[in-house]
C-alpha cells in the first residue's frame, strides 16, 4: 500500500508538470495577443482622432514607446481612417521565433471646429 501512494504522488506531479508545461506558454501567447491588440488599437485610435481635430498628420508618433508601430492614415470627405500594425513575438526558442500581425483599423469623424495646436 505504501508504494502504490508513492506512485499516485509521482504520477500527479509528473501529469501536473506536464500540464504546467502545455498551459503556461498557452496563456503567455494569449496575454501578448490581446496586450498587442490593445496597443495597436490606441494608436490607431489616437492618430485618426489627431489628424480629425487638427487637421493635417502628426509630426511625431503620437504615443512614444518602445514599441514600433506602422500607422497609414488616410483623410477622406468626412472621416479620418488610421491603420496600425506591430509585429508581435509570440513564442521565441532559440533562434527560431513565431511572430504574428496584429492590425486594428479606427475611423475619426472629421471635426468641423479644428484645433490650431
Amino acid at each position: 500500500m505504501r508504494d502504490e501512494n508513492g506512485t499516485v504522488l509521482l504520477e500527479m506531479i509528473v501529469l501536473g508538470f506536464a500540464t504546467l508545461l502545455i498551459v503556461l506558454p498557452t496563456l503567455i501567447t494569449i496575454a501578448r495577443i490581446v496586450d498587442a491588440s490593445a496597443a495597436v488599437e490606441n494608436q490607431a485610435r489616437s492618430a485618426a482622432t489627431w489628424t480629425a481635430r487638427h487637421g493635417r498628420l502628426p509630426a511625431e508618433p503620437i504615443i512614444p514607446g518602445g514599441a514600433t508601430y506602422d500607422v497609414q492614415i488616410s483623410v477622406g470627405a468626412r472621416s479620418v481612417t488610421a491603420t496600425a500594425r506591430s509585429t508581435v513575438t509570440l513564442v521565441s526558442i532559440g533562434a527560431v521565433a513565431i511572430e504574428r500581425e496584429v492590425v486594428s483599423v479606427y475611423d475619426a469623424p472629421i471635426s468641423p471646429y479644428r484645433s490650431d495646436s
